[in-house]
């Protein structure tokens, strides 16, 4: 997971890099919003849950604090994919 330092907009990850755009490399690209970051440390498990929405389609994605802790409510989130 990478994060950028400053705030990101899709227009930021469209500006030309070279040849194309940043987008040019991926088959499909969202944008969305983390709305609730749940910790699981009650129950035990080192874990934690991180719940976006992009525009009511809903992901959730659990992994240890170590590997989330630069998502927190409110932080924009790009999800880039490719097809296999």
């Amino acid at each position: 997971m990478k994060t950028r330092t400053r705030k990101s907009s899709l227009q930021d990850l469209a500006t030309k890099h070279g040849k194309g755009t940043l987008l040019d490399d991926y088959d499909y690209v969202m944008h969305g919003k983390v709305f609730k970051f749940k910790d699981n440390h009650n129950t035990g498990q080192l874990k934690v849950e991180v719940y976006v929405s992009y525009g009511g389609l809903l992901m959730q994605i659990t992994g240890s604090p170590k590997e989330l802790e630069s998502l927190e409510v409110d932080s924009n989130v790009f999800l880039l994919m490719r097809k296999v």
